[in-house]
């Protein structure tokens, strides 16, 4: 994944719009919270994966995400 957005190799092209979405709302005031979506595997098989992330705030600007993620 070095040198890669992990975004677009991962995520299948149909599903960006949702998942973007729910990333996008992390700048917003509301956490995401748990959500599913597809990912697509080095072999190129569709698998679900269940994410929280959380959002990293320093003097009241989100400056990044926390993820964990679970299959």
């Amino acid at each position: 994944m070095m040198g890669r957005n992990w975004f677009e190799t991962v995520v299948p092209r149909e599903q960006y719009p949702q998942v973007w979405e729910k990333f996008e709302s992390l700048t917003g005031n509301a956490d995401v919270g748990s959500y599913e979506n597809p990912i697509l595997t080095k072999s190129g098989e569709e698998r679900y994966i269940a994410w929280n992330n959380s959002r990293i705030v320093e003097c009241g600007r989100v400056t990044g995400t926390l993820r964990t993620d679970w299959m």
